[in-house]
């Protein structure tokens, strides 16, 4: 089964990476990567989090908040996500990781391409960072995410 990356994903990434230099940010984090699905608007993703009735705008500004205040407190650490901007924009290694796991939910949903569902899904597993605690906090969880794709919701 092929792990390519669908057309949305890419567009996805592509906006993430508008993102973290909106953000001012010289990284993309998970939280980059949500904020590309949100802006990109027309995928499943929305159609989960519309359906779970989140607040998406108050994601969105959580999200935002959470990237300024990791990079405050990094900046003059070792993992500064937060400075001069760069063409060659790298993946955290949180965001590489999420990117990574989507692979392997795309093959446990037999899907031949990884799709926006199957990223989200990979970044509900993270702990430890940020965008973890944000949809947390909005009660959106694996478990009910999957159980929306199970039960066969379309977009």
């Amino acid at each position: 089964m092929s792990n390519t990356y669908s057309n949305t994903v890419k567009e996805v990434i592509s906006i993430s990476r508008e993102e973290a230099q909106r953000l001012k940010s010289n990284t993309i984090v998970p939280e980059h990567l949500m904020l590309g699905i949100m802006r990109h608007g027309q995928n499943k993703v929305m159609a989960i989090l519309k359906d779970l009735r989140v607040d998406v705008g108050g994601v969105q500004r959580a999200m935002e908040t959470a990237i300024k205040t990791e990079g405050e407190a990094n900046k003059n650490g070792s993992k500064a996500k937060v400075g001069k901007l760069t063409d060659a924009m790298s993946f955290s290694k949180e965001a590489e990781n999420i990117l990574k796991a989507a692979g392997q939910e795309a093959i446990l949903l037999h899907s031949k391409k990884v799709e926006v569902e199957h990223l989200l899904l990979s970044a509900l597993k993270q702990k430890g960072i940020p965008m973890a605690d944000v949809f947390s906090s909005f009660d959106v969880r694996y478990d009910n995410v999957i159980s929306w794709i199970a039960k066969g919701h379309h977009d």
